[in-house]
C-alpha cells in the first residue's frame, strides 16, 4: 500500500507556552529513523533524547533553552521522570559532542493523542545551548503542495530494523496542506520508529525553516503503511 503520511505544523507550538501536562507516570510512547534515508551531519540544531540509555524521540532547538518535539514523547511521563532523561546533539546521540539534561515539559493543551491532533511539546533545558543555532519556525506552509520538505530524525530505518540512534534526514513530497497538518505521500522513503518530534524542515531562499513536527505512524506500526506525522 501506498503510504500517505502527515506532519503536525508548527503553527500550534503558541499554545504549548506555560501549558504543563500533568500526565501519569509511564515510559515515552516511541511512535514514529528515516526509512530510505541518508546520514544526516546538517541541521545541527536537531537532536535526540536519550533516557535510560536509549533514544526514544527527536526534538529540535528553537532557543538556547527551549526543544520542539511531540507531545505524545512526554504526554504520559512525570515532571520527575523527564528531569532524568537528556537532550544530546550528534550525527551520533551514544557519542554526542552536547548533553543537556531536562528540566521540564510544556505540551499542547489540546493535543488528543488518540488522533495526533495537536501533538506538540516544547520541552525546557537545564542549561542553554549557545554554540548552536536554533532553527528558524515558519507557521506559513500553504504553499507546499507539490514541493518537498525535508525529514530529520533518529529513528530506524525500516520498521523490524534496530539501527535507531543515527540522525538521517530524507526528503518527501507533499500532497496536501490544512490548519493543523502537512500530508506527504511516502515513495519509498519516509518517518519511521523513533522519528517522533523531529522537524520538517522546508528550503526557502533564505534558508531552512522547520514547517513541522513528526507526530506518529500507522497503528500495525509497518513504517510503509498510511500513518500520521
Amino acid at each position: 500500500m501506498k503510504r500517505i503520511a502527515f506532519v503536525v505544523l508548527v503553527l500550534a507550538t503558541a499554545a504549548c507556552q506555560g501549558a504543563i501536562s500533568d500526565a501519569a507516570e509511564a515510559p515515552p510512547m516511541v511512535v514514529a529513523p528515516i526509512e530510505g534515508g541518508q546520514l544526516s551531519s546538517s541541521f545541527a540544531a536537531t537532536g535526540a533524547f536519550v533516557g535510560g540509555g536509549t533514544v526514544f524521540c527527536t526534538g529540535t532547538l528553537v532557543s538556547p533553552t527551549k526543544v520542539l518535539t511531540a507531545a505524545h514523547c512526554f504526554n504520559q511521563v512525570s515532571a520527575s521522570k523527564v528531569t532524568q532523561a537528556s537532550f544530546v546533539i550528534g550525527t551520533d546521540p551514544m557519542a554526542p559532542g552536547i548533553s543537556v539534561p531536562l528540566a521540564g515539559k510544556s505540551t499542547h493543551p489540546g493535543f488528543w493523542g488518540t488522533l495526533g491532533v495537536n501533538d506538540v511539546a516544547i520541552i525546557t533545558l537545564s542549561a542553554p545551548i549557545e554554540s548552536v543555532l536554533p532553527v528558524k519556525l515558519s507557521g506559513d506552509a500553504s504553499g507546499l503542495v507539490g514541493d518537498s520538505i525535508t525529514l530529520v530524525g533518529y529513528g530506524k530505518t525500516a520498521a523490524n530494523g534496530d539501527s535507531t540512534g543515527i540522525r538521517r534526514e530524507t526528503n518527501v513530497p507533499v500532497i496536501m496542506v490544512n490548519d493543523n497538518t502537512i500530508r506527504y505521500d511516502f515513495q519509498g522513503t519516509g518517518a519511521c520508529h523513533g522519528d517522533s518530534g523531529g522537524p520538517a524542515f522546508y528550503q526557502a531562499g533564505s534558508g531552512a525553516a522547520q514547517v513541522g513536527v513528526t507526530s506518529g505512524g500507522a497503528e500495525n506500526g509497518d513504517c510503509r503503511d498510511d500513518g500520521l506525522y
